[in-house]
């Protein structure tokens, strides 16, 4: 299993929508290209990383690693990093 996480800021109603759509967005593209040509697609993207992040720790996952990382089922994990906590605490009064 290959665990896609996302991220946003605010536990909120924007910060809620903005991840279902990053999340939507994710697994529509990765479908889409894994029909196409998912292999070059990764392979593209692997680069592109490559070459933003020039660290040696990185490099430690091989192209070929990668794609087939994405060969795996797929589960995407959204999270928050602020917020969240204080509107359960909030309900959990509520209830």
């Amino acid at each position: 299993m290959l665990y896609l996480i996302h991220n946003k800021d605010k536990f909120d109603g924007s910060g809620a929508r903005d991840l279902l759509n990053q999340i939507l967005t994710s697994a529509e593209y990765l479908q889409k290209n894994r029909l196409i040509n998912g292999a070059e697609i990764l392979g593209q993207y692997y680069s592109k990383i490559c070459n933003n992040y020039k660290t040696t720790t990185l490099n430690q996952i091989k192209k070929k690693e990668f794609i087939d990382l994405f060969d795996k089922p797929i589960c995407f994990v959204g999270g928050f990093l602020n917020g969240y906590k204080k509107i359960l605490n909030q309900h959990m009064q509520n209830i």
